[in-house]
């Protein structure tokens, strides 16, 4: 099993763009038991 934790930046106000973009496709990724992409709660342009 393999785990990844990160910290992303985007461009003011695209946040949600891109994890929309992120999240796209996720059904095709075999294998995969869990992929979450979440808000940081501190910063408006981190995931």
């Amino acid at each position: 099993m393999y785990g990844l934790i990160g910290k992303m930046k985007t461009m003011p106000g695209q946040r949600d763009a891109l994890i929309s973009i992120l999240l796209d496709g996720v059904s095709g990724m075999p294998g995969c038991h869990s992929y979450i992409v979440a808000q940081d709660p501190t910063d408006p342009d981190a995931i």
